[in-house]
């Protein structure tokens, strides 16, 4: 089997440059040569295990997710309450 042409680093890049960009998945496909699917392959591959991310040598994003998915729980809690008061209003 052939092995890829791309490195860790060059998948990530491509795919941190369709977030920064704001490129199309077919756009951003084209450019590099690649499917479709392997671009979904390579999404999953990221997403799934931050760690892969952490252990490539390459900058990372400013605000680690984990930071950034505890601000959206609050978030989402102060939402929530804010409708559950919301509907009690309703009802009466």
């Amino acid at each position: 089997m052939k092995g890829s042409k791309f490195t860790v680093e060059d998948k990530v890049r491509i795919l941190r440059e369709r977030i920064e960009r704001k490129m199309t998945i077919k756009k951003l496909c084209a450019k590099y040569g690649i499917s479709v699917s392997t671009f979904y392959v390579w999404k999953q591959e990221f997403d799934d295990d931050l760690t892969q991310l952490e252990s490539a040598n390459f900058d990372l994003p400013k605000e680690n997710l984990s930071v950034e998915n505890r601000n959206l729980r609050r978030l989402y809690i102060s939402l929530s309450e804010h409708n559950y008061e919301l509907s009690k209003l309703l009802i009466k």
